[in-house]
């Protein structure tokens, strides 16, 4: 998979003279440089909350609805919360497509 960047946008061919971009070119470059940095913020809180987890080494599973046991983690439950956030990330933080 293939990420586009600032110069995709920028190249892309338009009715336009390169030099004097439309107006959509424009909020698809500010719309890009948002996104850009979304993304880098998602990626410190992520960093940070795995961080979080491997020091503390303890998750709240509900055992029924009055008690919550404390417990540690096994590598394979750290795997699997961090693939259900990586394929489920639009539930948890949903990046509209395009700001104006």
């Amino acid at each position: 998979m293939r990420f586009m960047n600032k110069e995709d946008f920028r190249d892309a061919p338009s009715h336009a003279s390169s030099s004097n971009h439309t107006q959509l070119d424009e909020v698809m470059i500010r719309n890009y440089d948002q996104i850009q940095e979304d993304m880098r913020e998602l990626r410190a809180a992520l960093r940070k909350l795995s961080s979080k987890i491997d020091k503390q080494q303890l998750t709240v599973v509900p055992n029924n609805q009055e008690q919550l046991i404390f417990r540690t983690v096994t590598p394979q439950e750290k795997v699997m919360m961090i693939r259900y956030m990586r394929e489920n990330i639009e539930k948890f933080n949903p990046i509209p497509i395009l700001r104006i």
